[in-house]
């Protein structure tokens, strides 16, 4: 994955699914997480974004997904377990196969477990969405490739 360290800041490439069906959104997070974030994952070297978005829908859900328009290209700057995070993140419109559901299920990235589950889009202005740019981003997506830079440090 393309991910290395300069002193204590860890730059991550990452690509990140937004699949939104029927008004509803479908998101994730990982065990003991308070937040939900975007399905996806960190980019391979040498692989190109939207193959390492099907890799990564793959891997976690098991599932074939069709990458669509990018949305969103996103600076992602943030502090995590007294570490500085510099994110290049993609944001592309996937479509899935999979139906809403308001039940959570269950997937894997390596031994992790994540919980993911659909929202309705009028309900994510009260939750705690990472990066928060997405909490009113999702309601309206842009037109066009948009640059956001987030800097939460």
């Amino acid at each position: 994955m393309v991910t290395f360290d300069i002193g204590n800041v860890r730059f991550i490439h990452r690509v990140a699914a937004v699949v939104i069906k029927d008004g509803q959104i479908l998101l994730h997070h990982g065990p003991g997480e308070p937040f939900w974030t975007l399905p996806g994952g960190r980019v391979e070297a040498g692989e190109p974004a939207e193959q390492a978005l099907v890799r990564e829908m793959r891997e976690e859900l098991g599932i074939e997904v069709r990458v669509g328009r990018l949305i969103w290209v996103v600076e992602n700057f943030f502090r995590e377990r007294e570490r500085e995070y510099h994110g290049l993140e993609l944001y592309f419109a996937v479509t899935v196969s999979l139906e809403p559901s308001s039940l959570e299920f269950y997937g894997f990235e390596g031994h992790r477990r994540l919980t993911f589950r659909w929202f309705a889009l009028q309900e994510t202005p009260g939750m705690d969405i990472r990066p928060p740019f997405l909490i009113q981003g999702l309601r309206r997506l842009p037109l066009a490739p948009t640059h956001i830079v987030n800097d939460r440090r």
